[in-house]
């Protein structure tokens, strides 16, 4: 995997526990994706809270790499026999996000293998289906290339939050709400 936003968060938060770099509060973290930043923001001895900069967005199909031309934005994309609107972007790994896929564990598991294998995904993809609930919250159910349906998923939250404000149906905060749990995206 290029990157992992849970990975991580995971990795900065055993650095910020177990070396002196708890009192340094910042690390920046080199992966095949690009680097990442990673804040202690608070440890009360139970619970680290950490903010990671993820890096940029692109939305353009070569930056995932993607079989299409300029970006992939609101486009149909054909998966088995029926078409899904689709947003694929780069956070440093790829993501093809469905926008008006049906928010449920059948499609997700149908759906999913088909996305990840699309033959306009020559190195294949990550795939989540979200729902917009209001402006400040999408929820998403995730498929991970080469793992599955997944529970959470930072840099997939931080793609369904790319593509919820670029198609204007959020404000920038975002929480992404997933089966494993809620983070909080802007």
């Amino acid at each position: 995997a290029e990157k992992s936003g849970n990975g991580v968060r995971i990795f900065a938060k055993y650095l910020f526990d177990h070396t002196a770099l708890r009192e340094q509060k910042s690390i920046r973290i080199h992966t095949l994706g690009g680097p990442v930043s990673a804040v202690l923001l608070g440890h009360d001895g139970r619970q680290s809270t950490l903010r990671v900069s993820m890096g940029k967005v692109s939305f353009v199909a070569a930056d995932l790499p993607m079989n299409a031309p300029g970006e992939f934005v609101a486009q149909q994309i054909l998966v088995g026999d029926r078409a899904y609107t689709a947003t694929c972007l780069s956070v440093g790994n790829p993501h093809c996000v469905l926008m008006d896929a049906p928010l449920d564990e059948e499609t997700l598991g149908v759906v999913g293998p088909l996305v990840e294998h699309h033959a306009l995904f020559p190195r294949r993809t990550n795939m989540q289906i979200m729902q917009v609930v209001d402006r400040q919250t999408v929820r998403a159910l995730i498929w991970e290339r080469g793992a599955g349906r997944t529970e959470s998923s930072g840099s997939s939250a931080c793609a369904v939050a790319a593509t919820a404000v670029r198609a204007g149906l959020t404000d920038r905060a975002v929480k992404v709400v997933m089966p494993g749990g809620t983070l909080e995206v802007s």
